[in-house]
């Protein structure tokens, strides 16, 4: 690993490229000769084991990036490098995002807690995350797509909830109706448990 200053780095030639100069960079000279010896070397032809690997397709969860010329992952918007995608943070979210590649046509999963909803949040994408309506929070201590067995700050009564999340169950205010419209909002199709 190398810290870099500039926006892009060329795998390629081994130089940072800043944003405006990446077409430059592209039809330079040096990235040319560079780019013929690296297809040269690694061309199925001459038997090298990189032309095999840049011969394969891309997976679902890639897509070529023709400026740094490597594959970039979806789910995490870094570059596919061989050490990225052995990390714990990118087979998270690579479940997170095959998961939502798999619903997409048919949606989210309803919570079967009457306070939980998948909700999107405008300053992150097209996404949804799961937000506790009682408390107006988001949910950071959950990771699984199914809430089925959660019981932490915003779950199922338990000695894991916030304070103040704990009160309101025990309150049932999760019984209001203003409650229970909000999150017909986000998961019309059928209504969770409890309302």
């Amino acid at each position: 690993w190398a810290a870099v200053e500039a926006e892009y780095f060329c795998m390629r030639c081994g130089m940072e490229v800043a944003g405006p100069l990446v077409e430059a960079h592209l039809d330079g000279e040096l990235h040319r000769r560079s780019a013929s010896w690296a297809l040269a070397r690694d061309s199925p032809a001459s038997g090298g084991a990189r032309g095999q690997l840049a011969a394969a397709p891309l997976e679902l969860w890639q897509e070529w990036d023709a400026a740094l010329g490597a594959a970039r992952c979806l789910a995490c918007g870094k570059i596919c490098d061989g050490s990225h995608e052995e990390t714990v943070e990118h087979r998270r979210r690579l479940e997170q995002y095959m998961w939502l590649q798999e619903h997409r046509d048919t949606g989210y999963m309803t919570p079967p807690q009457a306070w939980l909803a998948w909700v999107p949040d405008e300053g992150f994408g097209p996404r949804r995350y799961l937000r506790c309506l009682l408390c107006r929070k988001w949910v950071d201590d959950w990771e699984d797509l199914d809430t089925a067995g959660y019981s932490g700050k915003h779950g199922s009564p338990s000695q894991h909830n916030q304070k103040d999340h704990f009160r309101r169950v025990q309150h049932g205010a999760f019984c209001s109706h203003e409650l229970a419209g909000e999150k017909s909002r986000w998961h019309p199709e059928s209504p969770a448990e409890g309302q």
